[in-house]
C-alpha cells in the first residue's frame, strides 16, 4: 500500500531534511511497475528514492520508473525513466477481475481511470453492440466484455504497438468470441449505423471525432460516451454543447445524460465523462 510517511522516514539522514517536504506522497502501481512522479530538487536522489519507494510499498513491484515528461504525439506516449530495479516493464496489469498485459513505458493506460473503467459496464445491457474508438491495449472494451453481456464490441486502434497488446489481451481474458479488434483510423475503419454505445476515449481533441462517432449509432439512436480533458471551467458545459449541435445536425437530440468529473488532469485542467444518450427526431 501507498506509505508516504515510511518514505519520509527512509529517506531522514540520506536526503537533506529540508528537502524531505518534496518526497512523493502518491505513487502508482501497474503490474510490477511502480509509477512517480518527483519534484526537481529531489532528483540527484532519484534512484535512492526509487528504491525506497520499492521497499515501502508492500505490493509485489519490481521497477520504479519515474515521469520525466508529459504525453507526447498521436499515440499518446508517456515519458518515464526506470530509475531502480528490474529494467523489463511489460507487465501484467490485473484489475477488477480483468488482466491487461502493456509496458506502461510505452503505452498510456491511466492508473487514475480505474473507477471509469468499473463504472462503463453498468450501461451496458445484453446484446448491446459497442464500438471503442480508440480502444488501446482494451482498456474499456476489455471490463465491458468481462462485466457484461454485449452481443458484440469493435475495437479499433490505430497504434501498431497498442493493437497488438489488445489482441493479446482479448485472448488472455477469452474475449474472442465478444471483441473484434480493428487496426486503423477510426475514421477510415469505424463501421456505421451499428452501435447501441459508441466510447470516444481519446481525451485530446475529441470533438473532432462525435460527428463520426454519433454515425456508428443506430439509426434510431443509443448512447455517445465522451471523454475530453478541458478547463474545469468549461465542464461540462462546452462538451455538451459540442455533442448537442453535432448530434442535432445528424437528425438526433438528447434524451438523457450522465456527466461525471473523472479525474483532476493537471493543474486546473479536468477529465470528465458526459454519457448522452441520443435518439433520432
Amino acid at each position: 500500500m501507498v506509505d508516504a510517511k515510511s518514505l519520509h522516514q527512509k529517506c531522514r539522514g540520506t536526503i537533506p531534511e529540508e528537502l524531505l517536504q518534496y518526497l512523493p506522497i502518491k505513487w502508482f502501481i501497474l503490474g510490477h511497475v511502480l509509477l512517480f512522479q518527483l519534484h526537481p530538487k529531489l532528483l540527484p536522489w532519484k534512484e535512492i528514492i526509487g528504491k525506497l519507494l520499492l521497499d515501502v510499498d508492500h505490493r509485489p513491484v519490481k521497477t520504479a520508473a519515474m515521469q520525466i515528461g508529459k504525453i507526447i504525439g498521436e499515440f499518446r506516449v508517456p515519458q518515464y525513466e526506470i530509475v531502480y530495479g528490474d529494467p523489463h516493464a511489460e507487465t501484467i496489469h490485473k484489475e477488477a477481475g480483468c488482466v491487461f498485459k502493456l509496458d506502461p513505458l510505452k503505452i498510456m493506460f491511466s492508473p487514475g481511470n480505474t473507477e471509469e473503467r468499473q463504472r462503463l459496464p453498468l450501461f451496458i445491457q445484453k446484446n448491446d453492440v459497442v464500438v471503442d474508438f480508440f480502444a488501446c491495449v482494451g482498456q474499456w472494451s476489455i471490463p465491458i466484455g468481462k462485466n457484461s453481456e454485449p452481443k458484440k464490441i469493435v475495437a479499433i486502434e490505430l497504434n501498431e504497438l497498442a493493437y497488438s497488446y489488445l489482441r493479446e489481451n482479448i485472448r488472455l481474458n477469452k474475449l474472442e468470441d465478444r471483441i473484434t479488434p480493428l487496426l486503423g483510423d477510426c475514421i477510415k475503419v469505424a463501421p456505421e449505423k451499428c452501435a447501441d454505445h459508441v466510447i470516444l476515449g481519446y481525451l485530446f481533441n475529441t470533438f473532432k471525432y462525435l460527428h463520426k462517432g454519433i454515425n456508428a449509432l443506430k439509426p434510431k439512436g443509443g448512447w455517445i460516451h465522451y471523454h475530453e480533458t478541458l478547463s474545469r471551467h468549461d465542464f461540462p458545459h462546452l462538451p455538451m454543447k459540442r455533442i448537442k449541435t453535432t448530434s442535432e445536425s445528424l437528425g438526433f437530440e438528447i434524451k438523457d445524460k450522465k456527466i461525471r468529473l473523472v479525474k483532476t488532469y493537471a493543474p486546473k485542467i479536468v477529465h470528465g465523462r458526459i454519457s448522452a444518450y441520443l435518439k433520432a427526431y
